[in-house]
């Protein structure tokens, strides 16, 4: 099995690569995606792809605020890390995979596309998030959450009738690079940086199959 020492020597030089070569890449399951943890590698084997470890993630706010860097995408996230941490916990695991026989360019959008198809199995279209954000975010309340029949006529309700700053959200449970060669290996020298991807921070076989057996990433806690 390639270490991590071996792997980032290679992505360094990746122009060079060749068709049979492996190529590289990553998803993060997310604090609520544990339940899923199952599902997505079994989903993983089905399309031949090799998992070649997984790694612990012992503060997922951090990392995801490291990969979304812009104020825009950061306006989304805060929000959904702070519930991550309030009713899931904060832990995650970065998988990483691979495969041969496959240009890069066709291999980060197939994992793209593979992150968007395993994500619908778990769609929950009447289910969503409401986030009243206005001191996460520093903003001014200028809303209030109202709840009207189709003829306008508002309804009564006993929550949510304070001010406030409303976002409303569908949360997925998967992250993998954008489709592109450059991002991908961009955001994997960034969590090779914080030290996600290194032999040392490994998740046993024995840890793994304790995620898997109890649902819970909070195994990884005393790595």
């Amino acid at each position: 099995m390639i270490s991590c020492n071996e792997m980032f020597n290679k992505l360094e030089d990746h122009q060079t690569m060749t068709f049979e070569e492996e190529k590289y890449s990553y998803l993060i399951v997310k604090p609520n995606g544990v339940r899923h943890f199952r599902t997505y590698l079994e989903e993983l084997k089905k399309e031949n792809y090799t998992v070649l470890g997984f790694y612990a993630i012992q503060d997922y706010e951090e990392v995801s605020l490291a990969l979304h860097p812009s104020k825009k995408k950061r306006r989304h996230i805060i929000p959904i890390n702070k519930m991550f941490k309030t009713l899931f916990s904060n832990y995650a695991v970065a998988i990483l995979v691979t495969k041969s026989h496959i240009t890069y360019e066709d291999f980060v959008e197939q994992l793209y596309k593979f992150k968007k198809r395993v994500r619908s199995l778990f769609d929950t279209p009447n289910l969503a998030y409401v986030f009243e954000v206005s001191k996460l975010l520093n903003e001014q309340p200028n809303q209030l959450l109202k709840v009207v029949d189709l003829n306008g006529r508002e309804l009564p309700k006993k929550e949510m009738n304070q001010e406030g700053v409303f976002q409303v959200y569908s949360v997925n449970s998967l992250h993998s690079p954008d489709p592109d060669i450059n991002e991908t290996i961009s955001e994997m020298l960034l969590l090779r940086k914080m030290e996600i991807f290194r032999d040392e921070n490994k998740i046993p076989d024995m840890l793994v199959e304790s995620i898997l057996r109890y649902e819970t990433f909070s195994f990884i806690k005393d790595m």
